[in-house]
């Protein structure tokens, strides 16, 4: 993939606008009319931190890394990535001004594709309204989408955030399209799960990762090309008393030294919420059942 940024020239290119954490299905709309013009370059005009962020100076808990974002726009078919530095003198961008010089001059936009809820430049006074008179006259014409529904709920990335916020990743997967995943280096641990016979791999969570709600999910772990049923556990300890969160992730066909490695977890569904056990045998006694019901949830697509 070809991630690029300030100063980056091109021509004849239609260019899809926004943030796109989680690259949800409504996204995947953008991506597909973006890709349905086949006389131009496409490329995703998008942000290394988000905005929210840099103009509160509050964390945005994030879907996906940058790094998880362009992967799957590159598995939805997108090659070039215009990833813009959001700073805040950047972001300050009256919105004339942006469109001249990022979409125009420097991405030579023959056509832009936007959500009907685009807003940027200075202030958000950016809107699908005003590229379309913008585009009458520098030269580019403008597609706008509504919003998409699954049923009754809006698919957005704030819905979504709320989802995993809430623990329903299953449901959160079918906004997205695609399972929520956490990337991550596998860090020693404490050593409980072993010592109780479910050896767990720790990982360290990204950097402004949203964290799933605190529970036992059913999951899947991707280690190099395999991909192996597994249970993951979110959040602190109430039986061993710990307090930093936790993600810790149990294979269930595998028992490999991965320290050091960098694995994908794919959460699939919740089982049940933290509990604290008077003693390591009723702790081994519900891990085994919780085990029993993800193999009894599978298969998964």
């Amino acid at each position: 993939m070809n991630i690029v940024t300030h100063g980056f020239r091109a021509e004849n290119t239609v260019v899809a606008l926004g943030n796109f954490d989680g690259v949800h299905r409504g996204h995947q709309l953008l991506l597909s009319a973006l890709l349905s013009h086949t006389d131009k370059t496409p490329i995703v005009f998008t942000f290394d931190r988000h905005p929210f962020s840099v103009l509160s100076g509050k964390a945005m808990p994030l879907i996906t890394t940058n790094d998880e974002k362009c992967a799957l726009l590159r598995a939805y078919g997108i090659n070039t990535v215009y990833m813009a530095h959001s700073t805040p003198s950047f972001l300050q961008t009256d919105a004339n001004a942006f469109v001249t010089k990022y979409l125009v001059k420097e991405l030579g936009a023959t056509h832009v594709v936007v959500g009907s809820d685009c807003r940027f430049g200075k202030n958000g006074s950016g809107t699908p309204l005003l590229l379309q008179e913008m585009g009458k006259a520098l030269g580019f014409c403008v597609t706008c989408l509504e919003k998409l529904y699954d049923g009754q709920t809006e698919i957005s990335s704030s819905r979504i955030r709320q989802l995993l916020t809430d623990g329903d990743v299953a449901r959160a997967e079918a906004l997205m399209g695609h399972p929520y995943t956490i990337s991550g280096t596998v860090v020693p641990g404490r050593h409980v799960g072993t010592s109780l016979g479910f050896p767990t791999m720790n990982l360290a969570l990204p950097k402004d990762k949203i964290m799933p709600a605190p529970g036992v999910y059913a999951s899947q772990t991707q280690i190099g090309d395999s991909v192996h049923l597994s249970i993951s556990f979110v959040g602190t300890s109430p039986t061993y008393q710990t307090q930093t969160p936790l993600i810790e992730t149990h294979i269930l066909d595998a028992s490999e030294d991965l320290y050091g490695e960098t694995v994908t977890v794919s959460f699939r569904r919740f089982i049940r919420p933290t509990m604290h056990f008077p003693s390591p045998e009723a702790l081994i006694r519900q891990v085994e059942t919780d085990i029993k019901s993800i193999k009894e949830g599978e298969p998964y697509a």
